[in-house]
């Protein structure tokens, strides 16, 4: 995705020094962990950078997630996320977290974008 230019940000609930090391090495400098209230952060991003709802993706897989997934322009969930966000989400995935659910979240992006080159 960056690549592409597109910015990515992660953010998680928990304090995982797995995810923080994971992202340093794919060079993903928005790494936000133990974040209380998801839908928070992510209005002060959509506002800081000037970003529209509308024109975000946001990949979660349960409750805490729900409320950004109601308000971004792409929802996407892997295949084994809570059955009430699958219900919310826009696109559900083929793979699961852990087994290839952001890859082709980051495919499904890349190939949406291109329509519009």
């Amino acid at each position: 995705l960056r690549q592409n230019g597109i910015e990515v940000s992660v953010m998680t609930s928990e304090n995982s020094a797995l995810v923080a090391a994971r992202m340093k090495k794919l060079n993903i400098e928005n790494v936000y962990l133990e974040v209380k209230d998801k839908f928070a952060l992510l209005q002060h991003l959509s506002q800081s950078r000037n970003i529209e709802m509308s024109n975000i993706a946001y990949l979660g897989d349960d409750v805490n997630d729900m409320a950004c997934m109601a308000k971004v322009g792409w929802s996407i969930c892997p295949n084994n996320a809570m059955e009430e966000i699958k219900g919310i989400s826009d696109i559900i995935l083929i793979s699961e977290s852990g087994s290839g659910a952001i890859r082709e979240a980051c495919r499904f992006i890349n190939k949406y974008n291109k329509r519009y080159e």
